[in-house]
């Protein structure tokens, strides 16, 4: 997402085979990556080396990746090395830069329309299908405002966005303080309120 096309790792470290043909070392790779930390494994078996790099930090750009790869690199002593200098701030600021963008992308996707209920009438808890995940609409004196599980540490407040659709703007500072994955989507910023769309309850009103 963040850089034009990924480096790659190990240039100039093949040896030749029996068959004559360049064949660089073994590297058995994974990444991984939850709300909170990221991470990423290299086993180069042929040295009896493993890299394990973690996180503890939602980064501007994969640094677990990057920090990876460059050791990868200096253990195996390559001769042609990626500058990961630059590739971490170049992805940095793409990263900053998508969520500047994210606002007018929102403005832009915004259609005529308002509410064709009471915003009371939107209060309650949406549940997914299995029943074990729920968002809650709440009214008060300001609108309406959800919160994720019922956790208060996890409320925003609504804005109308169209026709029965209500948004929730935030911020990468705020997306951050809350340990928010950073989803740059619009759609994941948006709430579309049908009868078809979540299993629904609203404790005022009944079943």
């Amino acid at each position: 997402m963040f850089v034009p096309a990924m480096p790659l790792v190990g240039r100039g470290c093949k040896k030749e085979g029996s068959d004559g043909k360049g064949k660089g070392p073994t590297v058995w790779y994974h990444n991984g990556s939850l709300v909170g930390f990221f991470s990423s494994v290299h086993i180069l078996p042929e040295t009896g080396t493993i890299i394990v790099v973690l996180v503890n930090s939602i980064p501007k750009n994969d640094a677990a990746d990057w920090v990876g790869q460059l050791l990868v690199e200096a253990m195996l002593d390559c001769p042609e090395k990626n500058n990961y200098l630059d590739l971490a701030k170049e992805s940095a600021n793409a990263y900053d830069a998508m969520w500047t963008q994210l606002p007018h992308d929102m403005d832009k996707a915004r259609t005529p329309g308002s509410p064709t209920k009471p915003l009371p009438a939107y209060a309650g808890r949406y549940y997914n299908k299995l029943g074990n995940w729920f968002i809650e609409v709440i009214h008060d004196t300001e609108g309406l405002k959800f919160s994720f599980q019922g956790r208060e540490t996890q409320t925003h407040r609504l804005q109308t966005f169209g026709t029965d659709m209500f948004y929730w703007p935030l911020t990468e500072a705020e997306s951050r303080a809350r340990g928010r994955w950073p989803d740059l989507d619009v759609a994941t910023y948006v709430f579309h309120f049908g009868a078809d769309a979540w299993r629904y309850y609203n404790p005022s009103m009944g079943a």
